[in-house]
């Protein structure tokens, strides 16, 4: 048993060794061999540093710390574009003894974050926070916390993971728009609203019969109560719902920079968190995927993952592969950038369907934000996301 526990550890120490350690290993042993064959000092001398070397590596990963205990923790898991983050990394010595200084690697998106962990006395803890880059929406992975044991020259090298990754989810910047109430249409199962109908599912209350009311809206036995034989009719509230459809073009070519990319997903972000907050149905097609609608935070979630696709079907292809989807849709966005092709925006709306209302969004930064027609479709441009609010309230009535 004893015999199995020191080969493990045996092997341990050999995988530790580095290449660059093994071939210095090699060249002193050749040097001690040739030195004890011909009596050459210089090949002595030689075998002994590099010998001597190893063996120091050796010491410094046998003595390394082994008791530490390492925790990382994000301040948040989301935060919206520009806004703070940061991620806490705590060492603490475990070992009933004062432990040496060591250097931890924290991987924080595509680069490493450094952690200088200063001498710990038995119990002590050191813990030092860092700031995230949230520029841009993205997603950020945090971690893992590792350890980096061996000697100063790189012949000995052990790495010890303390942690798992994380993830940042950085969001698309929204704005609060008003509720999307363009392309309303009546539904049994819809939200009600405060607009009177002569007809409709949600009754509300009786009214005197005026000329122009259907007659088989007549309440009887209430026009029976009335002594002057004034007819009563029922008087009904709208009860509507609204499917909305949001197309987003990802092509790079459609856009003139990443900023302007940034304000289309902002565009679709407001509209989606807007639809989803009002409890209308959502689909949402990006690209050749579809983007899931369960509540706000997966919405958000899933947009900051995505990333420009030079291979990305246009809107018009999106838009026939998805018609069954928007088959039930009152209303679809086709949100597209500045380079793209116009006619490819007005061939989505056609494929789309005549029975539902289409709305071309066109994110051109820095551009005067106005609405204007485009046929029968309207073309919002969009120059800053401050702006949204205000044009899409022109078109929602």
């Amino acid at each position: 048993m004893a015999r199995g526990v020191e080969e493990r550890r045996l092997g341990d120490v050999w995988r530790a060794v580095t290449p660059l350690g093994r071939s210095v290993l090699a060249v002193g042993v050749v040097a001690w061999v040739l030195a004890w064959r011909y009596g050459w000092d210089e090949l002595a001398i030689l075998a002994t540093a590099c010998l001597l070397s190893v063996v120091i590596g050796v010491v410094f990963l046998l003595f390394g710390n082994r008791t530490l205990s390492v925790l990382l923790g994000l301040t948040t898991p989301r935060v919206v574009a520009g806004e703070p983050a940061s991620t806490t990394v705590e060492a603490t010595n475990e070992a009933s003894r004062r432990m040496l200084p060591m250097r931890l690697e924290a991987r924080v998106g595509r680069g490493v974050a450094h952690v200088n962990v200063p001498a710990l006395a038995a119990g002590a803890s050191y813990d030092e926070l860092f700031v995230i880059p949230t520029k841009r929406r993205s997603i950020v992975p945090v971690g893992p916390v590792r350890s980096v044991q061996g000697d100063p020259l790189g012949l000995v090298r052990r790495e010890v993971t303390f942690t798992g990754t994380e993830h940042l989810y950085v969001h698309p910047r929204t704005v609060a728009i008003e509720s999307i109430a363009t392309g309303w249409r009546r539904d049994l199962e819809g939200e009600t609203t405060n607009d009177r109908s002569p007809s409709d599912v949600a009754f509300h209350t009786l009214r005197e019969y005026v000329v122009g009311d259907d007659r088989r809206h007549i309440h009887w036995r209430t026009t029976a109560r009335q002594t002057d034989g004034t007819l009563m009719v029922r008087e009904f509230v709208d009860t509507r719902l609204a499917h909305v459809g949001l197309l987003l073009s990802i092509r790079p070519g459609d856009y003139r920079s990443e900023d302007e990319l940034e304000l289309a997903m902002s565009t679709l972000a407001s509209l989606g968190v807007r639809c989803l907050a009002d409890e209308q149905d959502l689909t949402c097609l990006v690209g050749a995927r579809r983007v899931p609608p369960y509540h706000g935070t997966a919405f958000l979630d899933a947009l900051a993952g995505l990333e420009a696709d030079l291979d990305a079907p246009s809107v018009a292809v999106t838009a026939a592969r998805g018609r069954d989807l928007l088959a039930s849709a009152s209303v679809v966005f086709i949100v597209t950038g500045s380079r793209a092709d116009a006619a490819e925006a007005s061939a989505a709306a056609q494929r789309i369907g005549t029975t539902t209302r289409s709305v071309i969004v066109r994110a051109e930064l820095g551009a005067s934000s106005e609405v204007r027609a485009s046929g029968a479709t309207p073309l919002l441009t969009l120059g800053a996301l401050d702006d949204l609010p205000r044009i899409i309230r022109s078109v929602s009535r």
